[in-house]
């Protein structure tokens, strides 16, 4: 295996082409995004006090520690897909800032009186607004995995209980015997370099028949094309608003033929079972 992950692979923009090319690219994505900016701007401030202040060594050393970390985000990170890419630094930075902050103002003599706190008050919801409107809609959030992916897991261990192929990993493989197929390549080196540089789609049926696959449950808006012979048999919608999939539905197809009834068989008993709202349509009613 190669030493850099697939999921590293099938997400960073710093794989693949030049690295100098990427990480300017990526560098220029973070400059030109609030969260990149704001960013910058706490690496601004762990800098300058690097630089210009009179403290002690370690004091330098713990910012510019931060400040580095900050400049490699800007260069390498990723940001939003539900703010967990960027937590952590935004965490560092900011907890650092505060007790740099004051360490600042107190050598300088500076009296810090708690209406000076009032400043920062135009710069918190700015910081702070993805961060609350994720929590605001957690609930939601939570919600659409467990109409979308824990039901998807159930009917595969539940109904189906064989390998499945699928391209996004997570909630379908947890507690799940059966051999998972992950065609976005974040599990699979196979399916990541075949999807990657594969411009025919018959590779999804070659890896498919490696594996045993007869089930595909997939966002077919990821895939410009799809293999012969995938029949589509069924697509699985939430019940409202799309926050956290990739997409409001998911599309179930037949790989061949002579395994379409029976896939469909199964999906009319678990249609039964579904939470209210979650619409399962199969293959015999409008698609």
């Amino acid at each position: 295996l190669s030493p850099v992950p697939s999921s590293i692979k099938a997400k960073s923009t710093l794989i693949g082409g030049s690295l100098v090319e990427s990480l300017m690219s990526n560098l220029s994505h973070s400059l030109t995004s609030d969260r990149g900016i704001l960013l910058a701007l706490g690496v601004a401030f762990l800098l300058a006090f690097t630089l210009m202040s009179r403290q002690s060594r370690s004091w330098k050393l713990a910012a510019g520690a931060l400040a580095g970390a900050g400049v490699l985000h800007l260069l390498c990170g990723a940001y939003g897909w539900w703010n967990r890419y960027e937590a952590y630094i935004f965490a560092a930075i900011l907890w650092g800032m505060c007790g740099i902050g004051g360490v600042w103002f107190a050598a300088g003599r500076t009296s810090l009186k708690p209406s000076h706190g009032l400043a920062l008050l135009p710069i918190l919801p700015a910081i702070a607004f993805p961060y609350l409107y994720g929590l605001a809609f957690l609930p939601l959030a939570a919600n659409n995995i467990y109409e979308q992916q824990y039901q998807m897991h159930r009917f595969v261990t539940e109904y189906w209980k064989k390998p499945v192929a699928v391209n996004d990993l997570g909630y379908v493989s947890y507690r799940n015997d059966q051999y998972v197929l992950d065609l976005w390549g974040l599990a699979s080196h196979q399916a990541l370099e075949a999807r990657m540089n594969g411009k025919n789609p018959e590779w999804m049926t070659k890896l498919a028949k490696e594996h045993d696959v007869k089930l595909a449950m997939i966002y077919a808006y990821s895939f410009p094309s799809l293999p012969q012979g995938w029949i589509k048999v069924a697509k699985l919608r939430l019940s409202g608003p799309r926050i956290t999939p990739a997409y409001s539905e998911v599309a179930l197809f037949a790989i061949g033929s002579e395994n379409a009834a029976e896939i469909q068989s199964l999906l009319r008993q678990f249609r039964e079972t579904l939470p209210k709202g979650v619409v399962l349509q199969t293959r015999d009613e409008e698609i």
